[in-house]
């Protein structure tokens, strides 16, 4: 960190597992000051730690990742970027946001390469010194339970191999109190939000009410972050068949686990081709712009 410069690309880990990455607008002392690429909002992070500096809960929470140089032509293509998402922001801004913004071929191999060699080379083999001092109050019995279960939902911001043992075994544990298990899920969802996968021991290691509360706020735990938006039948991408349908029809074909289904899958189980009829007037179905199959305009207009 302490090398960085302004214009230096770095990649962040939001609390809620998104990795947005981060272009370097100035550094003063000890702090460097940032923009998230994409947008205009300013972020401030320690050069010393890592984690950034701001009022919000989430702010505090964040924390650089990786800050491997990049190769020039991949900075120069995400900064191209940049200006393109920024300059269709402003005109969507006083349009009504009617499109989404389109990447071309070369920004989708710029982000590529840019994730991979940020996968590769990872900020902190060690944990940093907060992990230590979480870890200490999680596992000090004779400190009031309270500030347990606040470090155990804040160890959730660190991804270690040795923070997720340390809430695995909270979390798998009888003996562990209520509110303290409840933490340590929380903490666990934060470190596996954007997951792929979850080795199936740990997870039949954690007590019941834990892995439900995991599964609560991670619906797509079983199937990994980058089939989220995947139909639970068939396997379609369903990024461009983002729809509503009424609640009767949904309530016929999907089940508790059918987070996203596509058209093909809702109508082989209803056993009818979907009409307008079928989609309530609500902006997701109706809203012009949006990325749409061609059997789902078909549907929508039907």
């Amino acid at each position: 960190m302490a090398d960085l410069a302004v214009g230096d690309v770095f990649r962040t880990r939001h609390p809620l597992g998104f990795r947005p990455l981060v272009e370097v607008t100035a550094i003063r002392d000890d702090v460097i000051e940032a923009v998230l690429m994409g947008t205009e909002r300013p972020l401030s992070f320690s050069r010393i730690t890592g984690e950034a500096i701001g009022d919000k809960p989430e702010d505090e929470s964040t924390v650089i990742e990786s800050v491997v140089l990049l190769a020039p032509a991949v900075v120069q293509q995400l900064a191209e970027r940049d200006r393109r998402v920024q300059a269709w922001a402003a005109e969507q801004k006083e349009r009504g946001f009617d499109s989404q913004f389109t990447p071309t071929e070369a920004d989708k191999a710029a982000v590529a390469e840019a994730e991979a060699t940020f996968d590769a080379n990872p900020l902190n083999p060690q944990p940093p010194e907060a992990v230590g001092v979480l870890t200490a109050q999680v596992l000090d019995t004779g400190a009031p339970l309270a500030a347990r279960a606040r470090a155990a939902r804040a160890l959730g911001r660190y991804e270690y191999p040795e923070v997720v043992a340390i809430l695995v075994d909270i979390a798998s544990s009888p003996e562990s109190p209520d509110s303290l298990v409840e933490s340590a899920a929380t903490g666990l969802a934060g470190l596996w939000y954007s997951r792929d996968g979850v080795d199936e021991a740990v997870k039949n290691r954690l007590l019941p009410a834990a892995m439900a509360d995991i599964r609560r706020r991670i619906p797509w735990l079983d199937v990994g972050f980058s089939r989220l938006w995947c139909c639970r039948s068939c396997g379609f991408d369903t990024r461009d068949e983002y729809y509503w349908v009424e609640d009767d029809i949904w309530q016929q074909v999907a089940a508790a686990t059918d987070h996203f289904l596509c058209i093909g899958c809702v109508e082989n189980r209803l056993g009818r081709m979907l009409s307008a009829n079928d989609f309530p007037d609500v902006p997701m179905n109706t809203r012009p712009g949006w990325h749409r199959t061609e059997r789902l305009k078909d549907r929508l207009a039907r």
